[in-house]
């Protein structure tokens, strides 16, 4: 089933508010651990245990970000362009998508490849 670039803007947008609640939440938690002055080794063992987790977990989210960004952007680059010059149309006249020449380039390429002994 394909969705419209705007079904996907939309479903961003409506999770975004939650996601933010929740990264603040888990911030502040973190934040809040570390303000034991305090605390014993084995704590201060643990506190640091639990920084690696929260900055992998950072990370993690991190990397999940840029693979929404990078989507977002061929989804851009896969939208035809009014007025874009150059480019073919199919046997409908229809603008083709930019992505299908790259896509075309490539099975070409492979198919060379495989033919080679």
């Amino acid at each position: 089933m394909t969705h419209a670039p705007d079904d996907a803007r939309g479903e961003v947008a409506e999770a975004l508010p939650a996601l933010v609640r929740q990264a603040l939440a888990r911030y502040t938690e973190f934040a809040r651990s570390f303000d034991d002055k305090d605390a014993n080794d084995k704590e201060k063992h643990d506190k640091e245990k639990e920084a690696k987790a929260f900055a992998a977990y950072q990370s993690a989210c991190k990397a999940a970000v840029g693979h929404l960004d990078a989507l977002f952007r061929l989804q851009r680059l896969a939208e035809p362009q009014k007025g874009e010059a150059g480019g073919g149309a199919d046997s409908r006249g229809r603008r083709e998508n930019p992505l299908n020449d790259l896509v075309r380039e490539a099975r070409t390429a492979v198919g060379h490849m495989e033919d080679e002994p």
